[in-house]
């Protein structure tokens, strides 16, 4: 009897030890894998603000470009321009501005003559007979 009491005896330290072993790897496992993973995480974080300042760039950039083109707008600074270069531009007077009417729909292509038919020509469209339209006023 003393003998099995011996042998459950060293059953049970060699179940301990595999159990200890088996929960040391685990363990190790666990911090590997999170070690691993907070890594990639602070990659992904570095690049997330990478990203985001060439973002923040992009974003100065159009603002600086819409700035830019609101100042080249300017009628001061058109003119300004226009004078540096020697254009001897002027600004419009009232009696040099013309105002044309806009057309209401298709009734003006129906106003047009009547386009000739002959069968010795050969049809060139309705652009043939707008030389000879003139809006009404």
């Amino acid at each position: 009897m003393a003998k099995n009491q011996k042998r459950a005896t060293v059953e049970l330290r060699w179940q301990r030890l595999v159990l200890v072993i088996g929960l040391v790897i685990a363990i190790a496992g666990l911090t590997v894998g999170y070690v691993v993973q907070r890594r990639a995480h602070d990659e992904l974080g570095q690049q997330i603000k990478e990203v985001e300042r060439e973002i923040g760039w992009a974003k100065r950039r159009v603002k600086e470009g819409r700035e830019q083109l609101e100042r080249s707008r300017r009628k001061d600074v058109l003119v300004g321009r226009a004078n540096l270069m020697g254009l001897g531009l002027t600004d419009v007077v009232s009696s040099q501005r013309l105002t044309i009417p806009l057309l209401a729909a298709p009734s003006a292509v129906a106003s047009a003559r009547p386009m000739a038919t002959n069968e010795s020509s050969t049809s060139v469209g309705s652009l043939a007979n707008a030389a000879g339209w003139v809006p009404s006023r």
